[in-house]
């Protein structure tokens, strides 16, 4: 199954918020979830999986953000859990949830913090100063943390799990990444532009790789998304064109050649993932 998360639909003058879960293979919703006890799914942002619990990012404009645990397997909202304002990305490391906190609301008062959940007692135990307006979190094999602001700075932060420290930054433009085998695929662009360069990182060496991953000089107007197949190392990117109109999904190989273009997949495609159907 699959958790699809709808951050508020109006019914009446009333605003419901709620999270859909609906059968992968299908497409069929399997159950709705809200939230009148915590009262958390305010702004739902990210999602995350780890042993048998799905992890919840949700934010306010003003407020501390929260991070919902979900049982996979009773469909329930289990805990919940104060981080920093407007969270984003969030992973698991071992028994520990790492939190991006943006801040992204206040411009003059940033949050600069990842919030580290112990997940046997679900409260935060640590903070783990990084850069203003934290945004993407992800890890590589080794547990390491990887993490950007919302266009703040050029830079790819790291995060060392075994201390809960920052251990070293790679200068990049980055925007978004993703990794796969140890290799990170970035897009990013100076702040304000549409100059975007495709990169990719040897993340055992900290190494930023020459060239584009890109190869065949393909254009994409405004990417908002990428993703890499984990069974054939094909590279998606989700094109959100001007914001307005319906946008694009570009698949390329391996190697960076376009293989085929979805049009028109809907309004600021962001968020890809793959679905092995037997």
């Amino acid at each position: 199954m699959i958790l699809h998360i709808r951050q508020q639909t109006i019914c009446g003058n009333e605003l419901v918020k709620k999270i859909e879960i609906l059968n992968a293979a299908t497409g069929k919703r399997i159950k709705t979830l809200t939230d009148n006890t915590h009262k958390a799914i305010e702004n739902a942002r990210y999602i995350t999986f780890a042993n048998g619990f799905a992890y919840l990012s949700s934010y306010t404009t003003s407020e501390k953000g929260m991070v919902l645990e979900i049982d996979t397997a009773t469909l329930t909202i289990k805990r919940a859990v104060e981080v920093g304002r407007q969270p984003d990305e969030l992973e698991v490391v071992g028994n520990k949830l790492y939190v991006a906190n943006s801040g992204g609301y206040s411009q003059s008062n940033l949050e600069n913090y990842v919030s580290v959940v112990d997940l046997n007692s679900f409260t935060v135990v640590n903070a783990i100063t990084v850069a203003p307006n934290l945004r993407r979190l992800k890890k590589d094999s080794r547990g390491t943390l990887y993490i950007c602001p919302w266009g703040t700075t050029n830079k790819l932060y790291v995060v060392d799990t075994k201390t809960d420290k920052l251990s070293d930054s790679i200068t990049i433009k980055v925007e978004d990444f993703v990794i796969k085998n140890d290799t990170a695929y970035v897009y990013g662009a100076d702040y304000g532009t549409k100059n975007h360069s495709y990169t990719r990182i040897d993340l055992k060496t900290k190494t930023v790789l020459p060239g584009s991953f890109i190869t065949d000089g393909t254009k994409i107007e405004i990417p908002y998304g990428i993703a890499v197949d984990p069974n054939n190392g094909n590279i998606y990117i989700a094109d959100a064109r001007d914001y307005v109109e319906a946008g694009d999904l570009f698949c390329f190989d391996a190697q960076g050649r376009l293989k085929n273009t979805i049009k028109k997949t809907g309004i600021i495609p962001g968020h890809i993932a793959f679905f092995n159907r037997k």
